[in-house]
């Protein structure tokens, strides 16, 4: 497990209340695929690439959706 493992120095966090946009930025630039989200010094959460790029889309999606029903009124 050491072998493939981030090393504890490079382990990175996230709080509930960082963007979509930053969890992203954190595993693109870091490349990693998992992120433990900390409130408080406690682990509450752990997300994935997967969760990260689910959500964006659907954010992406609710936009075209508004801006499509906007432009057709």
């Amino acid at each position: 497990v050491h072998e493939i493992m981030t090393p504890h120095p490079g382990l990175h966090t996230m709080q509930p209340e960082d963007s979509i946009e930053s969890c992203m930025h954190v595993m693109t630039h870091n490349k990693v695929r998992h992120l433990p989200i900390m409130e408080n010094g406690q682990l509450i959460g752990l997300i994935s690439i997967g969760d990260v790029v689910s959500m964006y889309i659907g954010v992406q999606k609710d936009i075209i959706d508004d801006m499509t029903s906007y432009l057709y009124r």
